[in-house]
């Protein structure tokens, strides 16, 4: 699964804080990789530039 971009911080924020959201029902035969760029990262969880 993938988000990109400032304009896909706000869902993911909201998925993050446990919002039971279509994305949560994602499941997989294996484990879940969430590819994530800095810019939809969520302010608390951000790293380092």
């Amino acid at each position: 699964m993938g988000a990109a971009g400032h304009d896909k911080q706000a869902i993911l924020t909201r998925l993050l804080d446990g919002e039971i959201l279509p994305a949560v029902c994602a499941r997989s035969n294996g484990e879940t990789v969430w590819l994530v760029d800095q810019a939809a990262l969520p302010e608390g969880i951000r790293g380092g530039r």
